[in-house]
This record gives structure tokens, sequence and C-alpha cells, in this order.
């Protein structure tokens, strides 16, 4: 073997990576043993785009009658009123093939609506109109027919790319593209990977493991079919054992998505956006997410400082083995425990039996009872982890077959009808954001770096939640979501009596179970949950049925996002009601099912954008003070009612599409309490002030309101203090009393200078002040890494650098508007650009973006060089600014 750089991977079943394009393998590992090598770098990608805009929707351009039936994946063209406007509105839209039109009065709803897009999936419900046309052609899911699956096509012309990978946000935006999905083009990818396996490997079993491809992916490996896969959002893994060539061959891994269809109604991307691996072991090892290790508090809960603590408990470990070879086996299972210090507190061993081509299951169980101190308890405030190493040899010779390490948590889940939700025998108010997955510059590709970004941010904010809205994760976000303390919903993305529905439930559920940061399953989202049909109660039966035999120790409950027939339907089949807005029902259905506990699953779509204060419909930007009732509303609701467990605001932050309340050229949404880019909103101290205990202060607007002196302005300040008193240039303009779960206010007319306001608590003592100051004109350009300073060479880890225009005192010039353009030099790349604007048409991809609110978003993303990347932005007038990277050896 060759000696290559590896690291521990930092996920709950996978272990040794080999940072490097050909496969290099330690040649001090067992060829026994599990190894885990990155195929993240080094792809060759060529995309597709999807453009079949008409100028007339005739029949001989939509040949295909649709009539009496419903197709789904569609999205809703809101303005087409008319079935004519309806068929126009498809004939407009590039990658548009059906479109339908439900006429009133008719068993189709919702009446009068059209919608566009692309389907594969219709059924007869009488009332639709509408036509249809071929879709963009696909290759067949069998062995290579086509040139661009072939080992000897010459790819060389194709662009090179390293995955994770979003191949839709390099498209260019557009009025005629899917409102729904950032009005960026739709289409269809091929991902070619050239890599090289060791002749000493050719005894072992090997898998290809895709976190994520969107979607509907085919995957050849040396031109013959290796599987397909459907769903854009669930992970999948591929044998390929018997394909591979040894001995410095070239294998030829090829991998066809299609984004031309959606899966929702949001911004999806496309393409290999999640890591891949390629799996060795030996022919006798562990099924793919195969090892499950549940945990269960059977001792006293004691209180410390330091979180919660039990007596006793039990850790079970239950692994499925596969036999790929032909030789009958026994085994030798031995599972030890660790605490996140290396102290080893429990260990077992068993042996079994494994028939040839067979597989077992092999169940263990691991007391914790310590003999001095005591069971550290796992919980949002307190995240204390354990790992769980699983090795699994041959016991006649003792050789080591495979091996998994998996991270865990012990604690406690215990629901109340009346009380609400329990961790470790502490109440607990979900205090929780739903999130899609994009962040700006980088689509859905997003670096491990971003999503822990992601939740430190929802963190400082004061939330303890997280809803993976509307599919499950990227695994990598699970692991900080354990590790940095967040509880999480997590939730399965179709719903319907539909078999591989059901499988794509499972999968996640088994890929996800030991995470213990998840605390929920989520069967469904709104309409998804079959609302308004009584069969939806007997497929969620299947669905939930599936959930309790995949995750069988201490089941989570499993709930969904219901946006109508609470007590009806799906409903009935539900561990906890998941209510999607309409927080004034929850003391009706309270009443009416007292045995059924409750949460607020999708509580309020508060609109705004960043550093707006006067609503701009023509820019297309919503001013922030009309996001505030919205927010206070149903907080107070789920904050005063202990049988609601918490709730989830939509959302968390900004992402690409569903642009309400309005449409082109807005290209993203604006329900985020922090933008796209990652920049807090104010409403993000609303919620600070009341979610967390340490006195919060914030002050808004910006006070840089040339040209109307002497006009009033609303000043807020949103604080957790008793009383606020406002100063304008050292005079005070009254004191407040701060009301509960809301803020203060005063109509100041403007005057530049100095807006100052002191907090105090209820006997007057000051807590907390701030200093708001106009500012001078924009002088120069500062750049801030907001997130480790440090990366890894391993050409995916990321900095997130803060680039701010700020005056010659260093304030940040909140009307600054400069473009901006980057370069990166040295072992970096420039991997994305934002600034949270979501009426911003500049390229996420490009080398200059215009500063918004003062700021700009840059993504700089490593090589597989240790070195020192410099990023260099400037801009005409302002003085320029670098700043240094380091990236070290992984």
């Amino acid at each position: 073997g060759t000696s290559a750089s590896c690291v521990m991977v930092p996920r709950s079943c996978m272990f040794l990576l080999c940072v490097s394009l050909l496969l290099c393998w330690f040649s001090s590992v067992s060829h026994g043993a599990r190894i885990v090598q990155s195929l993240d770098v080094g792809w060759k990608v060529n995309s597709l785009t999807y453009n079949t805009s008409c100028t007339s929707p005739s029949n001989s351009t939509f040949p295909v009658d649709l009539t009496n039936n419903q197709c789904y994946g569609l999205n809703q063209a809101t303005k087409a009123n008319t079935p004519e406007a309806c068929a126009q509105a498809c004939c407009d839209s590039a990658g548009c093939a059906i479109w339908q039109w439900c006429t009133p009065g008719k068993a189709c709803t919702p009446a009068s609506s059209c919608w566009i897009g692309l389907s594969d999936e219709c059924h007869p419900v009488n009332g639709w109109v509408g036509r249809g046309r071929p879709g963009p052609p696909r290759p067949s899911p069998a062995d290579c027919d086509t040139p661009f699956c072939m080992p000897s096509y010459n790819d060389n012309s194709w662009a090179q790319r390293n995955v994770p990978h979003d191949f839709v946000i390099e498209g260019k935006f557009g009025p005629q593209n899917d409102q729904s999905h950032g009005y960026l083009p739709h289409g269809q990818a091929w991902y070619r990977h050239h890599f090289s396996v060791s002749s000493g490997l050719s005894n072992q079993a090997f898998s290809i493991q895709f976190d994520g491809v969107y979607r509907d992916s085919i995957v050849w490996l040396n031109g013959k079919l290796v599987g397909q896969h459907q769903s854009g959002y669930t992970s999948f893994d591929l044998v390929v054992t018997s394909l591979l060539k040894f001995g410095g061959a070239d294998n030829v891994l090829v991998v066809f998505a299609d984004a031309t269809h959606n899966e929702g109604w949001w911004y999806e991307g496309g393409g290999i956006y999640r890591h891949v691996w390629l799996v060795s072991t030996s022919p006798v090892h562990f099924v793919p997410w195969g090892v499950y290790v549940p945990s269960e508090v059977i001792g006293p809960i004691t209180n410390t400082a330091k979180g919660q603590t039990a007596t006793k408990a039990l850790v079970h470990i239950y692994a499925e083995i596969m036999n790929e070879g032909t030789d009958k086996l026994n085994l030798q299972l031995t599972s030890s425990i660790k605490t996140s210090t290396g102290i080893q507190v429990g260990t077992v061993t068993t042996n079994n039996v494994i028939t040839s081509e067979g597989t077992v299951k092999i169940a263990q169980n691991i007391t914790l009872a310590p003999t001095t101190g005591s069971v550290s308890l796992w919980s949002a405030e307190f995240p204390t982890l354990y790992s769980v190493t699983t090795l699994l040899f041959d016991a006649a010779s003792g050789t080591l077959l495979d091996d998994v390490t998996t991270s865990i948590g012990v604690r406690k889940i215990t629901v109340d009808v009346n009380n609400g939700l329990f961790i470790n025998d502490q109440p607990v108010k979900l205090k929780g954001l739903c999130n899609h997955q994009d962040f700006a510059g980088v689509g859905t590709a997003v670096p491990n770096t971003i999503n822990k970004f992601r939740v430190q941010k929802l963190l400082d904010m004061g939330a303890n939640a997280w809803r993976m809205s509307h599919n499950p994760p990227n695994p990598e976000l699970l692991d900080f979501t354990d590790q940095l303390g967040m509880y999480v919903w997590d939730e399965n993305r179709n719903f319907a009596n539909n078999t591989q529905y059901l499988l794509d439930m499972r999968d996640m559920i088994r890929r996800d179970r030991n995470h213990p940061s998840i605390i929920l399953w989520s069967i469904c989202n709104e309409a998804g949950c079959m609302e308004n049909d009584p069969n939806g109660q007997f497929v969620g039966q299947a669905f939930k049925a599936t959930a309790y035999q995949n995750d069988y120790v201490s089941t989570r409950p499993v709930t969904a996002a219901m946006n109508a027939d609470w007590g009806i339907g799906l409903s009935k089949v539900l561990d906890i009601q998941g209510v999607n807005y309409n927080y004034g029902e929850y003391d009706t259905y309270h009443a009416s099912h007292p045995l059924q506990p409750m949460i607020g699953s999708e509580t309020a779509s508060c609109t705004c954008a960043r550093n707006v204060y006067f609503t701009n419909d023509t820019a297309c930007h919503k001013d922030v003070y009309s996001a505030d009732g919205c927010a206070q509303g149903w907080w107070s609701a789920v904050q005063e009612r202990k049988f609601i467990e918490g709730g989830f605001a939509w959302t968390g932050f900004d992402y690409k599409g569903e642009p309400t309340p309005y449409g082109w050229p807005d290209v993203n949404s604006n329900f985020g309490i922090l933008d796209i880019a990652g920049f807090p909103k104010d409403t993000f101290y609303y919620y600070q002030s009341w979610w967390r205990d340490s006195s919060v202060l914030h002050v808004f607007p910006h006070w840089n309101w040339a040209g109307m002196e002497g006009k009033p302005i609303q000043v807020w300040a949103y604080t957790n203090a008793a009383v606020a008193e406002l100063f304008l240039n050292g005079k005070s303009l009254g004191v407040q009393n701060v009301p509960h779960l809301g803020h203060v206010s005063w109509n100041v007319p403007y005057e530049a200078g100095n807006l100052t306001v002191l907090a105090g608590n209820s006997t007057g003592h000051l807590i907390a002040q701030q200093t708001i100051k106009t500012t001078g004109v924009a002088y120069a350009i500062v750049l801030e890494v907001e997130s480790d300073d440090s990366i890894a060479a391993n050409s995916n880890d990321a900095a997130l650098i803060r680039v701010s225009v700020v005056d010659d005192a260093g304030l940040v010039v909140p009307t600054s508007s400069n473009l901006i353009t980057f370069e990166v030099t040295g072992p970096g790349i420039l991997a994305g650009l934002g600034n949270g604007d979501p009426a911003c048409l500049e390229p996420d991809k490009g080398t200059a973006r215009s500063a918004w609110g003062g700021l700009v978003r840059a993504v700089v993303q490593s090589t597989n060089v240790v070195g020192t990347a410099t990023l260099k932005a400037a801009s005409p007038g302002l003085k320029s600014a670098q700043i240094d990277v380091n990236t070290y050896q992984p």
C-alpha cells in the first residue's frame, strides 16, 4: 500500500478517510478492516439545461390530453387565473411539460388554481383540465448504451468540479424559470470520476455510498449499471465489488442526475450535492447503517451544575452482519464504550455463526453503572457524547473483519399531554426553527463548515431545536446538532400509498437513528400528508410502523406537520399532533383531544428583509417592523401553554425560491430570521431577548437618514430588561416599561448623531446599553472570518468571510452598496458570494458582489494543499483589504 494522510471522519458510522484523488491505502491497516475513502475530489461534470419555452400553447405543442387527471410534483402559478393563462404560463416557463387547471365545482381542489411543471405521476381526479408534452430525454437504467457513461468516452472538455456540487446554482436567473425554485433553470447533469484501487485489495467487498444526489440518479461503474435512486434526499449504498478493476487500472464511475422534476416547491438544486464515499470491508461485514445503538436511562436522574446524570443506563448494540463470501464463519463481536475523554466505561463480547451468503443479527447490552461518578446524560444544554466501537472478528483466526464507531448520547424523552416535553425529567420548551438546506454562494452543496455555522447562529439566537424541512438532512448537520446541542425534528419527504416512499422513510430512520439530537420522527408535511383524504390514516399506520420497526428501543414519538384535518385521517395515528400555523386553535383541539400531545410544527411565516425599514414593493423589499407582530403572536401562544411542547417558526434562514410576497425579480424567500448569507435580521434579536437568559438589548434602525431631517422615524428596542430609556444626542426621549414578550418603541424626528438606549432591571440598575451612530461616507473594506480561521486542506472545508464597508471610524455604513471584486490566491478557491438581498440577480458563482446594507458574504474553500490562502477584496474609491485563511493537513 501507499502511505497517505488520513483523519477520523466525524460521522456516526465512518472511520478512516484518505484524502487524495486516487485511492491510497495505509499499508498498516489490515485488509480485513473497514476503510472509507472520500470520492469527492476530481469529478468531470457536464450539465444540460432543459429549455423548451414556446410562443403558443397549442395542442400540437402539448399533445398529451390530461383531462380529469391530477399530476403530482407541479408548482402553483398563482398569477394564472384562467385555463388559457395557465397554459401560457407553462409555455413561457423553461422546463415546463405539464399544465393543469382545476375547474370550479368539480372534485379537484383547490378550485380555479393553475399548476405547472414536470411530473411522472398522474392519477384520475375529476375536474382537472390540462395538457402535457414529453419531458427531457434521459438514459435508460441499464448497462451503458450512451456515450457519456462509456468508460472510453473522452471527458477532457467537461468542467472539473469537486463534490458536493450543485450545478443549478451555476445557472443564470431568468423570469421564464420556475419561481418557486428561485428563477434558476432546471436541468440534467452527468458526472464522471476516475480512480484506481490497489491489487492487494482484490479480496475485499466494496460499495459506494452517496449521501445525496438530486435527483432520480442512475449510476454506472465501468459501463455496467450499478443502480438507480429516485429520491433526491435519502442516502444510498451500492455494491460494486464485482465491477471494480484492480492493480492501477482506471475505474470510471458515472452518475446521471435529473433535476428537471421537483420534489418540493422551494429551491432544491441539482447534482451530487453531498459527499460520496468508497467503502472497503471484508466480505463479512456490517450491513450499511446496520449498527443500531439505542440507550435507556434506568437509574435515578440527578441535576448538577454540569447537566443531568443518572446512576445507571443500559446501552443496546444491535449489529446486522452480511456475508458476501462463500465460507461459513464463527464470528466474535466486541463492543466497548468510551467517554469523550477516551476513558473506557464498558465492554461486551458475543459469539455467533454466519452462513455463506447469509445475514445474522447480533444483540448486545452494556450496563453503564460507574463505581465512581455517574452516567452523564445528553441534552441540548449539556450535549455529552459517548463513543461505541463495535469490532467484528473471525473467531477462529482473530482477524478483524469490520469495525464501526458510533457516537451516542444517553437521554430520556417523556411527553406529557398536559405539561409538554421533558428531557431527562426536565421540562423543555422547543424554541425551534424550520430550515431548508441551501446557503448563499453554494446552493445546496453546503460545506460542513457552513452547516456548523448555521447551528451555531441559531444557538446564539437562543434556539434549541431545528426542524429538517421538508426532508432528511445532510448527515454531517446531524453530527453538529449532536455535538453542539440542538434538538431535531427529522422529516420524511414523500408520503403516499407507495412502496418506494416507505423505503425512503425506512432509509432515513436507519441512517439517522443513532443521533441523540433527534427526538421526533416526522412522516410528512402539509398537503403531502394526504389532507382531505381519509386513507391518510391507513397510510400513516404503515409509515408509523416503519418508524417503530427500525427504531424499536425507547422509540421516538412520531408526528407530522399538518395544516388541516387535525383529529381525522392521518392525525388519528400520530403520537403527537403537529399543527402548522393556526395557533388560535390550540385550546380547542386540546380540549377535544385531551389524550393527544400537541406541538407547533410550523408556527408563523414572518416576512421581512435585513436592513429595510420602509417597504419598497418595487424593489421586493419588505420592512422589518412588519415581522414583529407575527413573531410575538406565535411565541406568546406557545410559551404560555404548557401542553404545547414548543414551536418551529418558518424559517431560521432565508432560502432561494418561494419569494413570498413577491415574484420576479425576488429570487429568495423573505421568511428567514437570518438572511441567506447568514446575517441576522432585527427579528433575530426579538427571539434572542426572550429565548436567552443573558441580558439582551438591540436597537434599530440604523441612523443614516440624510434628507429626512425632522421626519419621524420609528425607533425600536428588543430587550429582556424591565425598562428602557432613549436618548438622541444626549437628550432623553422618554422611559418605557418593556412588556412581557414584547418590545418598546419611540417615534423620533430624525436628527443626525447618536441614538442611545439604556436598559435597566426592575430596581433601576443599568444592565445594557447600545448606541447607534450616524456614520460617515464609505471609506474602506474590512474582512473578518466568522467561522474557524484555519480549515482542513481537503478540498471541502470552507471559511466564511464577513465583508463590511466601513467609514473612516470603522463603523459599517448601512446604506452602502459598493460593488466589490474578489480574488483568492494560494491554496484556496472562491466558492461563492452572497449579500442577503432577496432581489439581487448577481451570480452566486461570480467574482464580484454588491454590498447590501454594507455587507457581503464570501465563502473561501480549501484545496488539498496545505498553506495560506489569501482573499483580496477591492472596490473603486474604497481602501482595499485582504485576509489570510490557513489550511492544515487533516
